[in-house]
């Protein structure tokens, strides 16, 4: 483990030296092919807060969504309780429910290990949904 003065991939000073590598293949190393992409899947971003109206999802749903992305509450990217239930059943049914924290907090949210949602890591929920609308094209 690296001291925390490496910053994260390394240090500038006299030149730069690379202590640490990004872990994603990333740029022209990317798994998505985006020349030949025309359209993407439909992904909407759904925002979790109190007393949040579970409606909401169900009319993206309603309108033909690929995947759904929370842009969670706290920095654990839970949704609110009362859209828990419609957005477990749609994970059941092989819709994609990324969780996503609300940014700025730099959590990282994973895949949990009781239900079906797909943790966004690190993602803001916009860039969370670009991800997924690319995964779901492949």
């Amino acid at each position: 483990m690296l001291p925390a003065e490496f910053g994260i991939l390394g240090l500038a000073g006299r030149g730069v030296a690379f202590y640490r590598g990004p872990t994603c293949r990333h740029t022209i190393n990317s798994e998505f092919d985006i020349d030949s992409i025309k359209t993407l899947p439909k992904v909407e971003v759904i925002s979790a807060y109190y007393d949040a109206d579970p409606a909401l999802i169900q009319a993206a749903v309603d309108a033909g969504v690929k995947g759904i992305v929370v842009s969670g509450c706290t920095s654990a990217g839970i949704p609110f309780r009362s859209q828990v239930p419609l957005l477990e059943s749609l994970a059941d049914k092989g819709l994609p429910i990324v969780l996503t924290a609300r940014g700025g907090m730099n959590a990282r949210i994973g895949a949990r290990p009781n239900d079906n949602f797909i943790g966004g890591d690190t993602l803001v929920a916009y860039k969370a949904r670009l991800l997924l609308q690319l995964a779901l094209d492949l």
